[in-house]
């Protein structure tokens, strides 16, 4: 929630488009090289999660789109 992505396999991604961006992370392949900018303090919680063998994660932001703060 609080993490902000600022490159993909050394790509800058401080000022690129959220489509850009997210065609970015489909062509990445298997390996993904991430630098996280991490906004809220740090926590550890142990969880469980029972899922269907996808990811589960969802990428939202990024400059045009309906999620951008500036």
């Amino acid at each position: 929630l609080y993490d902000i992505i600022l490159r993909v396999n050394n790509i800058d991604f401080t000022n690129i488009k959220h489509q850009t961006a997210a065609d970015i992370l489909r062509a990445s392949g298997k390996k993904v090289q991430l630098l996280i900018r991490r906004l809220a303090p740090l926590y550890s919680e142990e969880i469980e999660l029972k899922h269907s063998g996808k990811l589960g994660i969802y990428i939202k932001g990024g400059i045009g789109n309906e999620y951008f703060m500036k």
